[in-house]
C-alpha cells in the first residue's frame, strides 16, 4: 500500500471524451490536473466503441464502392475482402487514437494515473490495481466523475446480449415454419440477397440455423465471445452484401458484439459461472 498522497486542484475520473477534454482545459486554465482511467486512455469510444466501428464501416463503404466502380469507368478483377485484415486496421486507428490521448496529457501537463479509482470522502481518491491493492492516494479541491463505471458492467453486457440476439431471433423465426424451412426464405437469398460463391439454399439454412443457435448462446451466455464473433462475421456480411445503406443499425449491433468480445458476457452468464468453477477446481487441486 502506498503511503505517499499527490495533492491537485482537480482530478477527473474515466478518461473517455468527456473526462480527457475537461482535463485538458482544466489544465489549460492554471490548475494542477491529474486523470485516473483502469484500462486505456480514451474509454469505451475510442477503444472498444465508437472509433473502431466507425473504421469498420469505412471497410464496408469503400467495399461497396469498388463494387460500384464500373459505373464510374473503373473495371477491377476479383474483387474481395480479407476480414482479419479488417479487424487489425479497426485495431490501428484505435491504437492511434489512444496515442493520440496520451500525447494531449503529456502536452497539457495532466497527470496520469492508471487504474481503479475509489472516493474515500469528497476530496480525496485511491487508485487500486488489478490486484486490490492501493497503488496510489490524491487528493483535490474539486473531483471530476466523468464515467459510467457505476453502471455495473454485468448490466451492460446482459443489454449487449439480449437486444442484438432477439433481433437475429426473429429474423431466424421468419423463416422457418416450425422445425422446417419455409421456401419463402431460399426465394429471399434465390431473388433479393443474392449472395456470392454460396448456394441460395446452403445459405438459407445456414442463416435460419445461425440466427436461432448463437442468439440462444448470446443469451444464456454460454461461448459467448465465439457467438458475438459469429454474429459479428453474419452483420458484414449483411453490411457488405444485402443492405449497405443500412450502416448504422448494423453499426450498433457492431458496437455491442466488439464489447462482448473485447470483454467477455459479465457476470450474469454460463461462461462465468463455468471459468469460477474451474479456478476453484485448480485452486484444490
Amino acid at each position: 500500500m502506498s503511503d505517499t498522497q499527490s495533492n491537485f486542484d482537480l482530478v477527473v475520473i474515466g478518461s473517455g471524451p468527456g473526462g480527457y477534454v475537461a482535463a485538458i482545459r482544466a489544465s489549460q486554465l492554471g490548475m494542477k490536473t491529474a486523470i485516473v482511467e483502469r484500462d486505456r486512455l480514451g474509454g469505451i469510444c475510442l477503444n472498444w466503441g465508437c472509433i473502431p466501428t466507425k473504421a469498420l464501416l469505412k471497410n464496408a463503404e469503400l467495399y461497396r464502392m469498388f463494387k460500384k466502380s464500373e459505373e464510374f469507368g473503373i473495371s477491377h478483377d476479383n474483387l474481395r475482402f480479407d476480414f482479419p485484415k479488417i479487424i487489425d486496421r479497426s485495431r490501428a486507428v484505435a491504437d492511434k487514437s489512444e496515442k493520440g490521448v496520451a500525447f494531449l496529457m503529456k502536452k497539457n501537463n495532466v497527470t496520469e494515473f492508471s487504474g481503479t479509482a475509489r472516493l474515500t470522502d469528497a476530496n480525496s481518491v485511491e487508485i487500486i490495481d488489478d490486484s486490490g491493492t492501493v497503488k496510489d492516494r490524491a487528493r483535490a479541491n474539486r473531483i471530476v466523475i466523468a464515467t459510467l463505471d457505476g453502471i455495473p458492467y454485468w448490466f451492460i453486457a446482459l443489454a449487449a446480449r439480449i437486444f442484438p440476439a432477439a433481433v437475429f431471433w426473429q429474423s431466424g423465426q421468419t423463416k422457418v415454419a416450425g422445425w422446417h424451412l419455409k421456401p419463402s426464405a431460399i426465394a429471399l437469398f434465390q431473388n433479393e440477397y443474392q449472395l456470392p460463391l454460396i448456394d441460395p439454399a446452403i445459405a438459407a439454412h445456414a442463416s435460419a440455423c445461425s440466427e436461432h443457435v448463437f442468439p440462444i448462446l448470446l443469451v444464456i451466455g454460454f461461448a459467448t465471445r465465439l457467438s458475438a464473433l459469429a454474429l459479428l462475421l453474419m452483420t458484414a456480411v449483411i453490411e457488405i452484401f444485402v443492405y449497405p445503406d443500412a450502416w448504422p443499425t448494423h453499426g450498433v449491433w457492431a458496437t455491442c458484439f466488439l464489447i462482448l468480445i473485447a470483454r467477455g458476457p459479465g457476470l450474469l452468464s454460463l461462461d462465468h459461472l463455468i471459468a469460477r468453477k474451474c479456478a476453484r477446481t485448480s485452486n484444490r487441486a
